[in-house]
C-alpha cells in the first residue's frame, strides 16, 4: 500500500502518468495498472483521464490528503524505529514542576529510557516560574509546565497533556472541611499561604486574579519557595492555600476541595522553546503523550469527589 499511495501522490503532482513513471523509475503501464488498483478498492474512480493535464476528481482530491498524512506517519514511525534500532544517542534536560505531582511522568520516562536507553535523560527540578525562564535561557529542552499566562513567554510553544484547575487545600479540621466545593468569597477572612512573588510570580498572580474577581485581596500571611512548605503550613492549621489539582495527595491532615464557583482552568503541559533542533524531544513528546498514565491523571485531576454539600457566602 506505502508503494501504491507514492505513486498516486507521485501522478496528482505531476498530473502526468509519464512524468510519475520518470520519477519513479518504473514504466509508465506499472504506474497506470496501480492506479487502477486503488481505484478499484476505493470503488470510485479518483483521476480524469480524459483531460491534460490530467485532474482529480473529488474523490481523488480527499485521497490524495489521506495518502499524504498516511505516508507522513508511516515514515515518521519508520523513522523511530530506526533511531531505536540504532540505538540513537542524545542528551535530553527535563525539567519538571514543584507545583503537582504528574504521577504519569515517572512511569513515562521510564518507558521512554527503556526505549531509547542511550539516550542520556539529565532530570532538574522548578517551580512554574522557574521551568519557563530555564527554557528560556536554554538550560533545559522541554519542561512541564502550565499554559497560564504561557503567552508571557513568547519564545516558547507547547502541547497540552491534560486539564488542570484551582482546588481549596485546608486543614481537616478546619470549620470549612466538612463541604466538598467552597465559593471563593467564603476565603474573605482566611489566611492564605502561597509562593513568594519572586519566587514562583505565574501562580502568586493567579492566586491573586481569582481572589480579585470575586471582590478581595488575599490575605497572604506566608511567603514560600516549594510547594512541601505551602502543604506542611496547611497541615499546622496556620493557613489555607489554593493549589493545581494536580497536587492533590492522600493525606489524612489536608483536605483538597473542589472551586465551586468560575474555577480557574488550565492546561498541563510540555513545553520547549521554539527553534530548539534537539531530535530527542519530539521523541519524548510521543512517549509522554501516548502514556496510559497520562490519561489516568487527567481523570483524576478533573474528577470531584461525590458531592455532600457546597459551601457558599
Amino acid at each position: 500500500m506505502y508503494h501504491q499511495l507514492k505513486t498516486f501522490i507521485e501522478v496528482a503532482e505531476s498530473t502526468s502518468f509519464s512524468e510519475a513513471a520518470s520519477r519513479l523509475n518504473i514504466s509508465q503501464s506499472a504506474v497506470s495498472q496501480t492506479i487502477l488498483e486503488l481505484e478499484k478498492q476505493a470503488n470510485t474512480t479518483l483521476i480524469i483521464r480524459n483531460k491534460r493535464p490530467l485532474k482529480l476528481t473529488l474523490a481523488g482530491e480527499i485521497f490524495l490528503q489521506g495518502a499524504y498524512d498516511i505516508i507522513r506517519k508511516s515514515e515518521e514511525i519508520m523513522s523511530k524505529i530506526e533511531l531505536a534500532d540504532k540505538g540513537y544517542t542524545g542528551t535530553l534536560r527535563l525539567g519538571f514542576l514543584a507545583e503537582g505531582k504528574q504521577d504519569f511522568l515517572p512511569q513515562g520516562i521510564k518507558e521512554f529510557c527503556e526505549f531509547y536507553p542511550k539516550i542520556n535523560l539529565s532530570l532538574q527540578h522548578y517551580n512554574w516560574t522557574g521551568v519557563n525562564r530555564a527554557l528560556e535561557l536554554e538550560q533545559i529542552d522541554v519542561g512541564v509546565s502550565f499554559s497560564h499566562k504561557l503567552d508571557q513567554f513568547p519564545d516558547l510553544e507547547g502541547k497540552p497533556l491534560c486539564p488542570d484547575k484551582l482546588v481549596l487545600a485546608i486543614h481537616r479540621n478546619h470549620h470549612l472541611a466538612s463541604y466538598n466545593s467552597v465559593s471563593i468569597s467564603a476565603l474573605k477572612s482566611e489566611r492564605f499561604v502561597t509562593f513568594h512573588q519572586q519566587t514562583d510570580y505565574l501562580l502568586y498572580d493567579l492566586i491573586n486574579q481569582v481572589c480579585a474577581a470575586q471582590g478581595f485581596m488575599p490575605n497572604i500571611v506566608s511567603n514560600v519557595f516549594d510547594m512541601d512548605a505551602i502543604l506542611f503550613i496547611v497541615k499546622t492549621g496556620q493557613a489555607i492555600s489554593l493549589v493545581p489539582g494536580s497536587v492533590r495527595q492522600h493525606d489524612k491532615d489536608i483536605r483538597f476541595l473542589e472551586i465551586s464557583e468560575g474555577n480557574k482552568y488550565f492546561d498541563l503541559m510540555l513545553v520547549w522553546k521554539k527553534g530548539n533542533n534537539n531530535p530527542t524531544i519530539p521523541l519524548f513528546i510521543d512517549k509522554i503523550s501516548s502514556n496510559s498514565a497520562l490519561k489516568k491523571a487527567c481523570s483524576e485531576n478533573l474528577t470531584s469527589s461525590p458531592e455532600i454539600k457546597s459551601q457558599h457566602h
